[in-house]
């Protein structure tokens, strides 16, 4: 599991080095776990749903853009185990907002800046914009795209055994594809110019869609994409250091 998501986000400068970029990446997995183990638990838990919107909504305080993930994993959940609808959208509307609630305290008490201007930013984050394919480099589409086809073909194998899958192993693979969909969406909206903090982050669901896939395919298929992809991931570091070539 954790070779895709070395290599998909070791392309990006300054990843081997620990900084706050990371806590979001991190919290984002908890975020999964905990609604995997909402979803799969057999009765309603809702410390679970409580904890995955914690995470959820902290990420999104730290990335705008991920307040989409925040939406989504609720819809998700109601989607899944929609019983007790009224509680569980309590619940997670409460953990949603503490993240809030304690930032509001913290600039209060601190006098680091308003809260109206974090808004104001985090309302400029949101904003769309049309994709100019021209602005971005050639390498950053070229890995785009890769990444975007062996997202398609795990998605293909996975399927293909279905049958062997249990429940929860189902749930799983069906979470970590529904959020790389909504991630894709997400570079796009933002016309495909997003930080480095947000690939950090975004590679959790995509190394989860695709590890099934890169630990039980064909072993010949398996090393020519995992070649290609560090390949492209040296590649892209070389031209950051050599950008004239």
């Amino acid at each position: 599991l954790y070779l895709p998501y070395l290599l998909t986000v070791l392309m990006l400068p300054g990843v081997t080095v620990l900084t706050p970029a990371h806590i979001p990446a991190l919290l984002f997995v908890w975020c999964i776990f905990y609604t995997l183990k909402y979803v799969n638990s057999e009765n309603h838990r809702l410390y679970y749903l409580f904890v995955a919107a914690l995470t959820s909504s902290t990420v999104s305080l730290i990335i705008p853009q991920m307040l989409a993930v925040c939406v989504f994993v609720l819809l998700y959940c109601i989607y899944t185990r929609g019983q007790d609808l009224l509680r569980m959208c309590m619940t997670y509307l409460s953990a949603a907002v503490l993240p809030w609630i304690y930032l509001a305290a913290w600039k209060y008490l601190s006098g680091d800046g308003t809260m109206a201007d974090y808004l104001t930013w985090f309302g400029q984050a949101l904003v769309p914009r049309r994709p100019v394919f021209s602005e971005m480099s050639t390498g950053t589409l070229v890995y785009a795209g890769f990444m975007f086809l062996l997202c398609l073909r795990s998605l293909v194998f996975t399927v293909s055994r279905g049958r062997e899958r249990n429940k929860a192993q189902k749930n799983s693979f069906g979470l970590s594809v529904a959020l790389s969909v909504v991630v894709f969406i997400i570079w796009s909206a933002a016309g495909g110019h997003l930080s480095h903090l947000f690939w950090i982050t975004a590679a959790v669901p995509l190394s989860f869609t695709v590890f099934d896939f890169l630990s039980g395919g064909r072993s010949v298929e398996v090393r020519i994409f995992l070649t290609v992809l560090l390949v492209l991931t040296a590649a892209l570091r070389f031209l950051e250091y050599f950008p004239f070539i």
